[in-house]
């Protein structure tokens, strides 16, 4: 409706009437007892799944209990998503499954299309900053692959190339071996074979010190081995046995009188001892292998520590004295011996832990935590080959960047990995050996190698 002013011509709009208001509107509603119960359950229930919907990733990362998939449905081991305390309920949480488990809740920024590797860690990171800053997320979830800080104190032994290693012990020596080989050091590493007790240990390098000449020999078919040896020592006499044992110990003895360092790595604290019988008529000892002959023979045996601590202050005293520049180093194998048993291999590495650091207070010798690097650092099975026993490649390297960060000073380690890129061309394989490309990068390697040994000419190449 328009109406006019008299001083102005403009129209102005009026506003229209008020309509009265029906009060009953303005009531709340009245609900029958069986309507109420209905609409209280769905409003509890709509707050249930919104619940559900925004609180489940906090639950899988803040849950005190359960599996991942019952937590991933804010299910019964979900704790409150809000604890002071949050912390991850699995043990097997990796980037690529936080960044998937983020994805796929839309807390990442940007679309769901495929993104890069870079482009999800960054967010992921971006994520994990702000989630800790309300306290959702805990203080290492930034790198899940190393959550506890394990620093190993530098050695004073400092090794350079052109020094000798001796290692001796588990396989797990071999496994090292193959990094000191590949890293340009001249290595010896169980000329004996793989032996993991440490008394069985002890009785061999006893024998090397005292250029002894007694070999205890076991005939199996016709193949003889020396019960202080592994089977990859054998002989097809007993003759031809003594006599490569017998030169085997003078070829390692002579090695360790110019060896830098040597690294002795222990096994299993669980032992067979040989027993006497008919054809043995003196009890033996602890055996460094069994040699697949009857368990009837041997009684298996848990280390005594007290027994072994002098034995070997003894012995690293004895190789001192062979040679004062050696400097020994012990470590315990992380390989598990599931054999005996879950327990019962605890219970070793336990006693073979506590025999190393009993013999170093009494004797010059210095503990490498190679078991604790992958046990308590790396901590995961997917450090561990299909087995569930054995470390698998890229757990042995990383254990030898942490030998390399403790003996090894940075122009050695920068030698060292010039070395192993070179290793690696080597050993590169191209589907067309014949062509000129592939000739050409046998040539250039091998003019590299030159060169090196010409820069370097303390670098060992095999």
């Amino acid at each position: 409706m328009l109406g006019f002013h008299h001083d102005d011509e403009r129209p102005t709009l009026a506003a229209p009437p008020r309509e009265p208001v029906d009060e009953t509107l303005l009531r709340a509603p009245e609900f029958s007892t069986d309507e109420f119960r209905i609409y209280k359950f769905k409003v509890r229930e709509g707050r249930k799944r919104r619940r559900k919907r925004f609180n489940w990733p906090r639950q899988v990362l803040s849950g005190d209990s359960g599996t991942r998939e019952e937590n991933c449905v804010g299910g019964q081991g979900a704790s409150d998503p809000l604890a002071p305390t949050p912390r991850l309920v699995s043990n097997d949480f990796s980037p690529r499954f936080i960044s998937k488990l983020l994805v796929s809740c839309k807390l990442l920024r940007g679309k769901k299309e495929k993104k890069g590797r870079g482009e999800v860690l960054a967010s992921r990171r971006e994520f994990e900053y702000r989630e800790r800053k309300k306290g959702l997320l805990p203080s290492f979830s930034s790198d899940l692959l190393h959550p506890l800080n394990f620093s190993i104190p530098k050695s004073s032994i400092e090794l350079v190339h052109g020094d000798k290693v001796a290692l001796i012990g588990s396989c797990f020596s071999d496994s090292m071996a193959k990094h000191f080989v590949q890293s340009g050091f001249q290595v010896q590493s169980n000329p004996f074979g793989t032996i993991f007790h440490p008394t069985a240990l002890a009785s061999c390098l006893q024998s090397v010190l005292n250029d002894s000449e007694k070999v205890d020999v076991v005939q199996r078919g016709d193949l003889f081995f020396s019960w202080d040896s592994a089977e990859s020592v054998v002989g097809f006499s007993e003759k031809e046995l003594i006599e490569t044992v017998i030169a085997k110990r003078k070829a390692f003895k002579d090695y360790l009188k110019s060896a830098k360092l040597m690294v002795i790595t222990f096994g299993t604290a669980w032992g067979y001892h040989l027993n006497s019988s008919k054809d043995i008529p003196v009890a033996i000892g602890i055996v460094g292998n069994n040699h697949k002959m009857p368990s009837s023979l041997f009684s298996k045996r848990l280390m005594e520590i007290e027994q072994e601590v002098n034995k070997w202050d003894y012995i690293v005293n004895r190789l001192k004295g062979l040679n004062p520049d050696l400097n020994v180093v012990f470590t315990v194998s992380p390989v598990r011996h599931a054999k005996d048993g879950l327990v019962n291999n605890n219970r070793s590495k336990a006693r073979l832990i506590e025999l190393t650091h009993s013999v170093l207070e009494q004797a010059p010798a210095e503990y490498f935590p190679s078991y604790e690097i992958v046990m308590d650092e790396l901590r995961d099975y997917r450090f561990f080959k299909e087995c569930r026993i054995h470390p698998t490649d890229e757990a042995v390297s990383y254990v030898w960047k942490r030998f390399e960060e403790t003996y090894l000073s940075k122009e050695t380690q920068e030698l060292a990995e010039k070395v192993k890129r070179l290793h690696r061309s080597f050993e590169h394989r191209t589907m067309h050996p014949d062509s000129i490309e592939a000739k050409n990068h046998v040539e250039i390697t091998e003019q590299k190698l030159i060169q090196l040994k010409l820069d370097h000419p303390e670098i060992w190449w095999e």
